[in-house]
């Protein structure tokens, strides 16, 4: 069977479904966490994900208010989400 040639073109929307209506955003989050929490030297535990969801809500919040304020444009966007605001500290070293 031959593979689909993939296209170099720009999408014009990304679909964003972060409150579970389209897909299982909060599995799609949690699954790739616990396989790299592990290798930053942090359990993977449900709680270990409390502070992650909270700054995922935090800027998602913000986002639709920036929304609601301006008209996005292409560069136009409010900060992003950084794992060192979301992640606890791994083990000293």
């Amino acid at each position: 069977m031959a593979r689909p040639r993939l296209r170099s073109e720009r999408a014009a929307a990304a679909p964003l479904d972060l409150d579970d209506t389209l897909i299982d955003h909060r599995e799609a989050v949690s699954a790739p966490l616990d396989r790299w929490l592990p290798e930053l030297g942090v359990a993977s535990a449900p709680e270990t994900l409390v502070p992650w969801n909270e700054a995922q809500e935090r800027h998602l919040v913000a986002w639709r208010e920036h929304l609601d304020r301006h008209e996005a444009g292409p560069h136009d966007e409010p900060d992003r989400l950084t794992t060192s605001a979301a992640l606890p500290a791994g083990p000293a070293g």
